[in-house]
């Protein structure tokens, strides 16, 4: 978020200057917001459990969990997140704002807006998701706090007690794989993307390909060629071979033999370009051409 703004002063606190001051300031922070655990925590001597006192302040560490652990740290995230975006795209509108607001934008630059607007929304989607995830995942262990709190005055069973045991090391188990989950989420999908990506380059490098040489051939039939033929006068047959003879030897993509009178027996036109190369034949006393 501070690397991407546009204001200098934010950018200059992207640096590890500041992040190595920062973070000590956080850490002392956290600990003291939760330094209450301290003095309003006992142990249960019969099971040798450490648990919050009854009444008040189980319902006060329900509602405190809820707020600053499972639902502020995402609001956070994504706060920053779409601020993030927002500046990558006031970034990009900014360097890449046409000078002529009348001149109609080519079709390069429209596939590449439609890709990073795309981009944009799966981000923001990823987002989302993860955001949902850690709250649902975050908030179990508060709402056992609060469900333990409101049943204080009640009198229950041994099966309601193991089953309230049970909802607690669950809740306490769950809570635990948020902070693997996005790690997770984000090999798999950097995984798909390695393992399909490189399928596909075949099929699409013969989709290019065939395009190519369809473009190409519609080249050479929109066009026509032509070439110097024999003629029955001896000046202008020797002026025809001495310019076609000087013609094809200066032309790179012409390959063949011209003789004496400027009849050309075969001639290979090459044509060399996106990493591919056809080779058409011309055959003697015909304008026409083979594809090999």
């Amino acid at each position: 978020f501070l690397c991407s703004s546009s204001s200098t002063k934010l950018r200059a606190l992207s640096s590890v200057r500041f992040a190595s001051y920062s973070i000590p300031f956080a850490v002392l922070i956290v600990g003291l917001t939760f330094s209450h655990i301290l003095f309003y925590y006992e142990i249960a001597f019969p099971k040798q459990l450490c648990s919050a006192l009854r009444r008040v302040y189980q319902t006060f560490i329900g509602i405190w969990l809820l707020i600053a652990y499972s639902v502020g740290p995402p609001i956070i995230m994504l706060s920053f997140g779409l601020g993030t975006i927002q500046h990558i795209r006031q970034s990009i509108r900014r360097t890449g704002t046409n000078p002529n607001p009348h001149l109609i934008q080519n079709q390069q630059q429209q596939q590449q807006q439609r890709r990073s607007k795309k981009t944009d929304r799966q981000l923001i989607q990823m987002m989302f998701v993860q955001c949902i995830v850690f709250i649902l995942t975050a908030s179990l262990p508060a709402i056992q706090y609060i469900y333990t709190s409101a049943r204080t005055n009640l009198i229950i069973d041994y099966l309601q007690a193991a089953k309230d045991s049970a909802f607690n090391y669950v809740s306490g188990f769950i809570s635990l794989t948020k902070f693997f989950m996005e790690f997770n989420l984000q090999d798999h999908h950097d995984f798909s993307i390695n393992n399909i990506i490189p399928k596909l380059e075949p099929s699409l490098r013969t989709i290019r390909q065939r395009r190519w040489r369809e473009n190409q051939r519609h080249k050479f039939d929109s066009n026509q060629i032509t070439l110097p033929l024999s003629t029955t006068d001896n000046s202008e047959s020797n002026l025809s071979s001495s310019t076609s003879s000087q013609n094809f030897e200066d032309n790179p993509f012409i390959s063949g033999d011209v003789d004496a009178v400027g009849v050309i027996h075969e001639q290979h036109l090459v044509c060399v370009g996106g990493g591919l190369q056809n080779d058409y034949s011309f055959n003697e006393g015909d304008d026409s051409y083979d594809d090999k």
